[in-house]
C-alpha cells in the first residue's frame, strides 16, 4: 500500500517536471502574433499629389485637371501643388466605374500607412 502511494507521488512529481519543461518550451518558441491594431491608423482624409492621383486613374495629370469637376474629385492647392483627397478618388472610381491601377493604389496606401507617429505630449 505504501509502495503504491510512493509510486503515485513519484509519478506526479515526474509529470509536474515534464509539464514545467513543456510550458517552458512553449513560451520560448511562441512567436508574438502581429496584430492589425499595431499598425498606425490611416490619417483622416489622406491627400495624394496630382501625379499619384493621375496614376491611379490611368490618365495624365492634365487630363485629371480637366475631368476633376465632372467626376467630383475634391482637391486643394498647397503652395503650387494640387493635392487630391484619396477618399474622393475611390468614390469616383466606384460611382463612375472608372478604370484604375490597383498597383499604384497599393503603393500609395503603403506610403500613407507608414507615416511616423507623432509623440503625444
Amino acid at each position: 500500500m505504501e509502495q503504491d502511494i510512493n509510486t503515485v507521488i513519484s509519478e506526479m512529481s515526474q509529470l509536474r517536471s515534464e509539464l514545467s519543461r513543456i510550458t517552458e518550451l512553449l513560451t520560448r518558441y511562441e512567436k508574438p502574433k502581429k496584430a492589425k491594431d499595431d499598425r498606425p491608423a490611416m490619417p483622416h482624409n489622406p491627400k495624394v499629389s496630382k501625379d499619384e492621383a493621375a496614376a491611379i486613374l490611368l490618365v495624365s495629370p492634365r487630363q485629371l485637371q480637366r475631368i476633376r469637376k465632372k467626376i467630383g474629385l475634391k482637391w486643394r492647392m498647397e503652395g503650387r501643388e494640387s493635392m487630391y483627397l484619396l477618399e474622393s478618388i475611390v468614390n469616383a472610381i466606384c460611382n463612375y466605374q472608372l478604370p484604375w491601377n490597383p498597383a499604384e493604389y497599393d503603393k500609395i496606401l503603403t506610403r500613407i500607412s507608414k507615416l511616423p507617429i507623432m509623440p503625444q505630449l
